[in-house]
């Protein structure tokens, strides 16, 4: 089985984007449209995702509050913070709260399958390598 990778992201194009990249990668994953639905998958099943790959800025609750729980509650999970904020500060922040990396949107293929292969074992199929 291949390792599972949630995606918390409010715009259907980056949701799109990136479940583009990780099937391309060999990855599986899922969607989630915001913070609160977020967490509600993850209690239902945290054991299921090896990484998040969360947006910073979402309607119901922010990606900070989620990275907090997941920090809190799920120690197991690694965050990635996906972002189009310019503001280093809130790296600074996400970073401080747990987060492994952060990338600002719009970010390079290649940026997140380095960081996916630092993190996980890779695919049993999918070895693509982007640009």
């Amino acid at each position: 089985m291949n390792p599972k990778i949630l995606i918390v992201e409010d715009q259907p194009l980056t949701q799109q984007m990136i479940g583009m990249l990780l099937e391309k990668l060999g990855y599986d994953y899922e969607v989630c449209d915001d913070g609160e639905q977020a967490l509600a998958r993850l209690k239902a099943g945290a054991q299921e995702f090896e990484i998040v790959l969360l947006d910073l800025f979402m309607p119901k609750i922010d990606g900070i509050s989620v990275l907090g729980h997941i920090r809190s509650n799920m120690p197991h999970l690694k965050v990635i913070i996906i972002t189009a904020s310019e503001d280093p500060s809130y790296c600074d922040t996400a970073m401080s709260h747990g987060a492994y990396a952060y990338l600002q949107k719009p970010f390079s293929p290649a940026k997140l399958q380095i960081l996916l292969q630092e993190l996980l074992p890779a695919p049993t199929f999918g070895s693509t390598q982007l640009s």
